[in-house]
């Protein structure tokens, strides 16, 4: 049996369980992307054994919703009603908020390593391996793209 990692309610003066004992987010595969969504009560979590799961943070030992997605997640973006998610394929994959509905957009990186998007503007932009950056318009479609041929560029 490992130890366990606990933690100091300093308010109350007692130990209790930390937040990644509580979900069980640090057995088996490695986690290479967590994200909270906007209000903070729910918990995105990447694992490298190719899945995604939420978790509510009101009832941390609760696990809403766990899917394969094929790959290995590395990077996730959260937005009003789905979350964005790309890693070790190359693609960029959408899920309604509640990891249902995928959809797939081809991507030319054959591994993202982060995705982000414009408050302005919804573009949102992805890059990894290869230095390669694409533009995105909010609505998936390819609107620009940049591969770093040599150093000298």
């Amino acid at each position: 049996a490992g130890a366990s990692v606990r933690t100091l309610d300093v308010g109350g003066g007692t130990q209790v369980a930390s937040r990644a004992e509580q979900l069980g987010c640090l057995r088996g595969h490695h986690v290479p992307c967590v994200r909270f969504e906007s209000t903070g009560s729910w918990l995105l979590c990447g694992y490298g054994g190719g899945s995604l799961s939420a978790w509510s943070m009101a009832m941390p030992a609760f696990r809403a919703s766990h899917v394969t997605t094929g790959f290995v997640p590395q990077a996730m973006l959260l937005r009003p009603a789905e979350v964005l998610v790309v890693g070790t394929k190359p693609q960029l994959t959408r899920y309604t908020i509640a990891l249902e509905e995928p959809t797939h957009q081809p991507l030319a990186t054959a591994s993202a390593f982060c995705i982000d998007a414009s408050p302005a503007s919804g573009c949102i932009a992805v890059c990894g391996s290869g230095a390669s950056l694409e533009l995105l318009s909010r609505y998936m479609k390819k609107i620009g793209a940049a591969h770093v041929v040599s150093e000298e560029d």
